[in-house]
């Protein structure tokens, strides 16, 4: 795992109670029905959430080991996978971590994930909504509200029980020991520009299930 600009040991000191309290719900069982009841309370809410994510394009992988982190190389791949294609087993993923304290610096993490056993160790996902109240544009008021909320920003808030149960790649960032509670994440993504409606199918599988955020949930080890 590649890291750069961590700040000192006893910064990290200061991160224990969190980290403790982080690992406690890493190791609680995941409830689809729970979580899925709950999304539409959850999805925007910034007070309670572990992280924010920002959506990045992907740089290429012959790039990703050499551009700095300031570099203005990323770019999406040329062609997307076409949705009855398999996916990839293994993926490298290098985020940029925003710490919500100021006196920390921003770093890179980066690390290569095997994608298929981290998808194994995540449930099927359930079924799509179909009712009337679970249509596209017929959201419940919460869900408004945070679309409002989140106009002025291009971070979403992110929980750690919803990163776990759909998209594991995030989980394990969350959990490295590194990201604090209330860090801005800087994830590429195949379509960062769907990253918003990502989160909110996770959270309330409400919408339609499009190829771009279909590719979003698989290349973060997620199940569709």
């Amino acid at each position: 795992m590649l890291l750069a600009g961590l700040s000192d040991d006893g910064d990290r000191r200061q991160s224990v109670p969190f980290n403790a309290r982080r690992a406690s719900k890493a190791t609680q069982p995941v409830s689809l029905e729970g979580l899925r009841a709950w999304g539409h309370v959850y999805y925007g809410d910034a007070k309670n959430a572990d992280v924010f994510v920002n959506a990045v394009a992907l740089r290429r992988i012959s790039d990703a080991s050499t551009a700095s982190e300031h570099s203005n190389t990323d770019e999406a791949p040329k062609h997307s996978p076409n949705p009855g294609q398999q996916p990839r087993r293994h993926s490298v993923v290098r985020a940029r971590v925003r710490p919500r304290n100021i006196d920390r610096k921003p770093f890179l993490i980066q690390r290569e994930f095997d994608l298929t056993e981290l998808r194994s160790t995540i449930p099927e996902p359930l079924r799509t909504q179909s009712t009337p109240g679970f249509r596209q544009g017929n959201f419940p008021i919460s869900i408004r509200e945070s679309r409002a909320l989140r106009a002025s920003s291009t971070a979403v808030p992110v929980h750690l029980e919803y990163a776990r149960a759909h998209l594991p790649v995030l989980a394990a960032l969350i959990v490295s020991g590194h990201v604090r509670e209330g860090d801005v994440i800087d994830l590429p993504l195949p379509h960062p520009e769907a990253w918003t409606n990502t989160v909110a199918y996770v959270y309330t599988g409400q919408g339609e299930l499009t190829d771009a955020i279909r590719e979003n949930i698989l290349h973060l080890a997620g199940k569709v």
